[in-house]
């Protein structure tokens, strides 16, 4: 199982890689060169959670279309 012994082990590592996300404000993510594998992983600076290559992309979409709205919202409602 690599770097777990159990099944459990491996369980509880993504519980915790999950609630550090969830509870990020703002995550930037940086391209993590330790692990050499076929689809990046990315890691946030801010929370220490680890990511993949899709995860990263999504949420940085999803940022651009956020921030657009609010910029939207801000000139209309005037």
């Amino acid at each position: 199982m690599g770097k777990y012994k159990t099944p459990d082990q491996l369980r509880e590592s993504i519980k915790q890689n999950r609630s550090r996300l969830e509870n990020c404000s703002k995550h930037v993510f940086i391209k993590n060169e330790d692990i050499h594998t076929y689809i990046p992983r990315y890691t946030c600076q801010n929370c220490g959670g680890s990511v993949g290559q899709a995860e990263k992309d999504y949420y940085e979409i999803g940022l651009k279309h956020g921030s657009k709205e609010a910029i939207l919202r801000q000139v209309y409602s005037k």
